[in-house]
């Protein structure tokens, strides 16, 4: 068992330390891909840095018609095979009949329809899922007819075969829909958060007129109708205001024609697909980004966006409820009317502008690709050694759902010092049973690992020996981990009877 991983840690150094080597990549587009998104970002970042620490990575995807069958990029191998839609079925038929990469992980990449890969992988696997969809976003890519069983067999039949294989997914609101929507066993989710690259910084000033900017797949998940609309109505009270709308989908007439019947052609650009350079331009100057998407795992514009002093005003979903912090970074809307409220707000407002795009730039710069490609390996290493029976997995020998949800029920929430080792914390709740404790001190602890913590108490000193079950995120931001205690301490049914007193 792997105990108490206080100690910080570069991701070569958990390559080397780890009996890893080989890691298989499916996923359904690279990034090469004309319709690529956040997706497909995500895991080009995350394979560069897992071949530059000196790992062999190699992703598996469907063909383009301007790239090469195989390449490299950053280090990692691309194999591109089969088409758009057949590559789900040439990849399952290519696992049962044994002729896909040797490997020592496997992660497969869910985005809307599964691999289905535990029915064809024995080894070691893990899935990233960003968000679960929406039957608007199946319409957006098939018939009517076949969207909505995909929406179904994403929802109630895929679930079933992952019961037993760890996820991980971008926030802890993504997280919360996967474990509610899919059924997803919750100590088999785990939480990375994506990085920020690091051409995204402030430079320069605002654009001289209001303009605010949007990015992204053009489709009818995202809504862009909305932004058009919401602009439309702030000019009518605040005057002259751009709109600039990047990307390419299949929605892209639609909205030209909604632009020429609004006769915005003179304030509303679509401007197709950007370079990186033109996209860093377009962040800086901007007054604010808008995403009113219904579907996103966590809106990587927003963060970009705040990492280059830019406010962001997004749909109030899983997902983007993580990557804006409400009223501090910018502002989460749940109508149309609200959007043209906050966008009207900012613009005549420049002093909470100010302050929220100070505060977008402070929150994107806690997040880093580094960071998240060392979590994920960190997940990825774990998976690999319960599988190779190097570590006992603890938590299937409890029925711990059970207790997990009795706590919730009979939990005293209190703010105590909390010391594990030479690191200091803070006790958020506790019941009988267990503990949710935030760090404090950088440190970080995984599902089934052990720690011993001491609590000073009125009566002595409090030693908890417990098993990590799950973590959580608090409403101010704190991170924290539930524990599940291995054994009763004698104090604590003294601690306990006094904490319901004062509390």
């Amino acid at each position: 068992m792997i105990q108490n991983k206080i100690a910080p840690v570069t991701l070569k150094d958990l390559v080397t330390e780890s009996n890893i080597r080989k890691i298989s990549i499916v996923a359904w587009r690279d990034l090469d891909d004309i319709t690529a998104g956040g997706s497909e970002i995500h895991a080009h970042e995350i394979a560069k840095r897992w071949a530059e620490a000196g790992l062999d990575v190699t992703m598996r995807t469907a063909s383009t018609s301007n790239n090469d069958s195989v390449g490299i990029r950053d280090g990692y191998k691309v194999v591109r095979k089969s088409s758009k839609y057949n590559v789900f079925g040439q990849t399952l038929a290519s696992g049962f009949l044994g002729r896909m990469p040797e490997s020592d992980v496997l992660v497969e990449i869910w985005n809307g329809m599964p691999f289905l890969s535990p029915l064809w992988s024995r080894g070691p696997r893990v899935v990233i899922l960003h968000h679960v969809h929406e039957k608007a976003l199946w319409r957006s890519v098939l018939p009517l007819g076949l969207a909505d069983l995909g929406a179904y067999f994403e929802r109630k039949i895929a679930p079933k075969f992952y019961r037993n294989t760890r996820v991980i997914t971008p926030s802890t609101s993504s997280a919360n829909e996967v474990i509610d929507l899919l059924g997803w066993p919750d100590h088999q989710v785990n939480v990375v958060h994506p990085g920020v690259n690091s051409r995204f910084r402030p430079q320069g000033p605002k654009n001289d007129r209001p303009l605010i900017f949007s990015i992204g797949r053009l489709v009818e998940v995202k809504r862009y109708d909305w932004v058009i609309r919401a602009v439309d109505e702030v000019r009518r009270r605040v005057g002259d205001v751009q709109l600039v709308i990047a990307g390419e989908g299949a929605q892209k007439k639609q909205l030209n024609d909604l632009v020429s019947d609004l006769k915005a052609t003179s304030w509303c650009k679509l401007i197709g697909k950007i370079s990186d350079e033109e996209l860093v331009r377009y962040y800086r100057r901007s007054w604010a980004v808008v995403s009113a998407s219904m579907r996103e795992g966590w809106g990587m514009t927003l963060t970009e966006a705040g990492a280059c002093g830019t406010l962001s005003l997004a749909s109030r979903i899983p997902g983007h409820m993580d990557a804006v912090v409400d009223g501090e970074t910018g502002y989460l809307f749940d109508t149309l009317d609200q959007l043209v409220d906050y966008l009207e707000t900012v613009i005549n407002d420049r002093e909470l502008a100010r302050r929220l795009s100070v505060g977008a730039l402070r929150h994107s710069s806690k997040l880093t690709w580094d960071a998240a490609a060392t979590r994920a390996f960190q997940i990825l290493d774990r998976t690999h050694r319960e599988s190779t029976g190097q570590i006992e997995y603890l938590l299937p020998k409890y029925n711990q759902l059970k207790v997990i949800n009795r706590r919730a029920a009979e939990r005293i929430f209190v703010d105590l010092p909390i010391k594990i080792n030479d690191k200091k914390g803070k006790m958020i709740d506790i019941s009988s049973t267990g503990a949710l404790i935030a760090p404090i001190d950088s440190f970080w602890y995984d599902y089934g690992d052990l720690i011993s913590a001491e609590v000073d108490v009125d009566s002595g000193i409090l030693g908890l020996d417990g098993t990590v079950v799950r973590h959580s995120e608090q409403s101010n931001g704190v991170v924290g981990f539930g524990v599940w205690f291995n054994s009763q301490p004698k104090l604590l049914n003294e601690l306990l009877n006094k904490l319901s007193q004062e509390y």
